[in-house]
């Protein structure tokens, strides 16, 4: 898998009235765990972050912030640069919860499934 591709991968994760993150039942099952996909591992943080490493290696770190919008998880990535120059830098998501897979869709209806893998460090 290329840097791109994986790094769109990613995209698909990472918008009116906001909540405040970490209390949004539409992606509270997902906060605060590790998430690990084809694009690489990430966390949601309930602080409105989210981090992690992604690319072909999982060796590039991701930096982004996150809000509720519209009842969808909207996500702005902040690095890489070779995303967060993309137009795909901010996208808006539904998040589907089952056991312990997220799929997050994006308006175009192409969907990411990550495995959610356990709590995140602190």
């Amino acid at each position: 898998m290329s840097f791109r591709t994986s790094i769109a991968v990613v995209a698909g994760l990472t918008l009116a009235a906001c909540a405040a993150p970490g209390t949004s039942p539409i992606i509270a099952p997902v906060v605060d765990k590790i998430l690990t996909g084809p694009g690489g591992t990430i966390v949601i943080r309930s602080d409105g972050t989210m981090t992690g490493k992604v690319g072909p290696n999982r060796d590039v770190d991701l930096n982004a912030t996150w809000e509720i919008r519209d009842r969808q998880f909207c996500r702005t990535v902040l690095a890489p640069a070779a995303l967060s120059a993309d137009t795909a830098r901010t996208a808006c998501l539904r998040v589907d919860v089952k056991g312990d897979s997220a799929t997050f869709t994006d308006r175009l209806g192409r969907r990411n499934t990550w495995t959610i893998t356990g709590p995140a460090p602190q």
